[in-house]
């Protein structure tokens, strides 16, 4: 990517992205002390004595924020359930229906029976898989608060009948008095103070449904959010207590009936308070304590407990920055009108061109509550000179053409929102928004320039869409034989392209490989895509099953001459190569076309062949075959002179050494006659009668060799 930053002043800003909603039970989350004390708790509340009773996985930390799960309305807290709370699949909270056949609670059975309404739905007997988390608490003022949201898998379906899953907020200690079941310590019993705003009615889904106080109910039919049908509004809860005297607090949930679909209490993290203590906290457009000079600024939030008459709260102002002359000048004090429980204190930096690094202001308020403690509250906030925004815009490679796709860009290190302008590679606008939808048809260029909500920064970054696809390449299988019957596997490979391939074989199927067995010489025709599917490569394979019976040609009688080595002519026409050869003499038997078979002694005997071709057909033949002394005999005189009788030069058994060399020399050493192959056919003619010599070769295995004299006599 290459950036062309123009900046008229550098912030420094940190962005806040929106978080995916989580649930745990894993440390520090499987410590029930640790979700009451960092989880629960809020301003205002100790506690000690802290247990659980149930599963390890009916509680947990969840954490999604508002924009997370937008019908629960709490951003994090502490989750309890008759179920499993693990379950999160994206977009939304999922309870299991968790069955572990656990004990159930004699306080909640009594608050379950007096809820529901229908006559006709029975008595509810029982509770299961109940779980507790109980804690001893102090309070620092005279009431204690929180915020929570009940939820059920029994909605609506089993609203006023036996399966009436209940939950209860049990408290006890001074001045209490109640029927359900207390520790020792808290000796008057406790009161169950999850009721439906306004009445003493327990909160179950019989009491809040479509159909009964249906403003405090938000139905999930569609498990959009999360798996529970149904869930209340979030309620708040304020109960009035003696300041700093020991109370006993107990938070249980159990299904009635039978362990199956589930019921859960989402508590609001840090809800859990006692205070009559002036909060402070700042709000600013980046989400954090920061602030620019020349841009937006921040907001004082001052909070109080309560909403009684004309209040005013007087607060130290420090921290490094000049009132007046870094920021607009304040006062130290800000007036609560009745009913209200916030008021606001705006600050606005101001803008003086120096570079002086990060200022502070720091707003302290200090309170005394109910039981004679100071508290302090104190709100920071950072002014900063010069913003350094950094943008990302990502370059992206593909691997098909797409007809649209979608880029995008973002900024950070400035005050939100920015603003987008994107332009193509001819520098023509394409778009105004912070992802915007292109053609990724070929490789190309697009520009953005991301300006901050303050207008003070502007950055130009690029997003280069590079196409890159290797040639599609088919591999096929060769042409291939089979024999009758036989089945074969054709396989295709493909390579290049964009890896995840479809294959087609017509006939065959939408596979790779194909088993065939074709009753004729078929061709088979593979047609395969890439992922992209843009381009279908083709290609033929011919399965050929073909026969011919095979014929076996072999002579009727093979000669030869002790010692020589034995040549059989074999002709075989047909069949399917490649072919086995089988002989036998009936004593011993023989592989090959070319074989070994003795000569040394002289003999006469029958050879049967076997010939069995690749597909396994067998055809026969037989040789009889004579092993013959073949010793040859020298003559030394010819008489050529036409009465038919010694008129060749003949050298007996001749004809058994085919290879065979004579030459004839005179006298002076001069050949007068040579002939490779001689037959036995020479008569001297034309040369005079006298003596000659001769050398006759063989040309069997040793080249036996043979030198004379010859006289010719007429």
């Amino acid at each position: 990517m290459r950036k062309i930053t123009t900046i008229t002043l550098l912030l420094l800003f940190s962005f806040m992205a929106q978080a995916q909603m989580t649930v745990s039970t894993t440390a520090p989350y499987n410590s029930a002390t640790y979700l009451v004390n960092n989880v629960l708790l809020g301003n205002g509340v100790t506690a000690s004595n802290i247990t659980f009773s149930g599963q390890a996985a009916q509680i947990g930390f969840f954490s999604a924020g508002k924009n997370g799960v937008p019908n629960i309305g709490i951003d994090s807290g502490l989750v309890i359930s008759s179920g499993n709370v693990i379950d999160l699949p994206p977009g939304g909270f999922q309870p299991s229906q968790g069955q572990y056949a656990g004990p159930g609670d004699p306080d909640l059975l009594t608050i379950a029976q007096s809820v529901t309404t229908n006559p006709a739905a029975g008595n509810i007997t029982s509770t299961n898989d109940a779980a507790f988390l109980e804690f001893d608490f102090t309070p620092v003022g005279d009431s204690i608060k929180f915020n929570f949201v009940f939820a059920s898998e029994e909605y609506t379906t089993y609203i006023n009948t036996v399966y009436n899953d209940i939950f209860a907020f049990l408290i006890s200690g001074p001045g209490i008095t109640g029927p359900y079941a207390s520790p020792a310590g808290f000796p008057n019993g406790a009161i169950n103070i999850a009721s439906v705003p306004g009445t003493s009615t327990p909160i179950t889904i019989s009491s809040i449904h479509p159909g009964l106080n249906s403003q405090y109910y938000i139905s999930n039919s569609t498990e959009t959010n999360n798996e529970f049908n149904g869930f209340t509004t979030v309620i708040s809860i304020a109960y009035p207590v003696q300041c700093g005297q020991l109370y006993h607090f107990k938070i249980a949930v159990a299904d009635c009936q039978d362990d199956w679909l589930d019921t859960g209490v989402f508590l609001e993290g840090s809800s859990f308070t006692s205070d009559e203590l002036v909060q402070v906290d700042v709000t600013t457009v980046t989400g954090d304590s920061t602030i620019i000079e020349g841009c937006a600024g921040a907001v004082l939030n001052f909070h109080r407990p309560d909403t009684n008459g004309l209040y005013t709260v007087h607060f130290d102002i420090g921290g490094n920055a000049i009132n007046g002359v870094d920021y607009n000048p304040i006062f130290d004090s800000v007036t609560f009108l009745p009913g209200d429980d916030t008021t606001n204190l705006v600050i606005t930096p101001i803008s003086d061109g120096l570079t002086e690094g990060v200022d502070t202001i720091i707003i302290t308020v200090y309170t005394v509550n109910a039981c004679g403690d100071t508290n302090i509250s104190t709100g920071v906030i950072y002014i900063l000179d010069l913003p350094d925004m950094q943008t990302y815009a990502p370059d992206t490679t593909l691997n098909c053409p797409y007809s649209t796709l979608q880029i995008s860009a973002s900024a950070s290190g400035a005050a939100p929102p920015f603003t987008y302008q994107w332009t193509n590679s001819q520098g023509a606008p394409i778009g105004n928004t912070q992802t915007i939808t292109v053609q990724g048809l070929h490789t190309d260029t697009f520009y953005v320039s991301i300006t901050d909500s303050c207008n003070l920064v502007t950055i130009t970054d690029t997003v280069i869409l590079t196409l890159n696809i290797p040639e599609l390449i088919l591999n096929a299988p060769n042409d291939t034989l089979i024999c009758p019957g036989d089945t074969v596997t054709l396989t295709a490979f493909g390579s290049g392209g964009s890896p995840g391939y479809n294959y087609t074989w017509i006939p065959g199927g939408n596979t790779q490989s194909i088993t065939v067995s074709p009753a004729t010489t078929t061709s088979y025709i593979i047609a395969m895509t890439d992922q992209c599917n843009t381009i279908t490569m083709f290609d033929t394979v011919e399965v050929n099953n073909d026969y011919t019976p095979m014929t076996v040609n072999i002579p009727a009688l093979q000669s030869v001459c002790t010692g020589e080595q034995l040549f059989i002519d074999v002709n075989v026409s047909n069949g399917r190569p490649p072919m086995g050869y089988t002989w036998n003499d009936g004593l011993n038997t023989y592989s090959g076309s070319d074989f070994y078979y003795p000569t040394e002694t002289p003999v006469t005997t029958t050879l049967m062949l076997t010939v069995t071709d690749h597909c396994g057909y067998q055809e026969m033949g037989s040789v009889d075959v004579e092993v013959i002394a073949c010793e040859i005999v020298i003559p030394n005189v010819i008489t050529p002179n036409g009465d038919g009788s010694n008129d060749f030069l003949v050298f007996e058994n001749l004809e058994y050494y085919p290879n065979n060399k004579l030459v004839v020399f005179n006298r002076w050493g001069k050949v007068v006659y040579e002939k490779d192959g001689y037959q036995n056919n020479w008569d001297g003619d034309k040369y005079t009668d006298g003596t000659y010599f001769f050398i006759l070769e063989l040309g069997n295995k040793d080249n036996t060799t043979y030198k004379g004299t010859l006289n010719i006599l007429r």
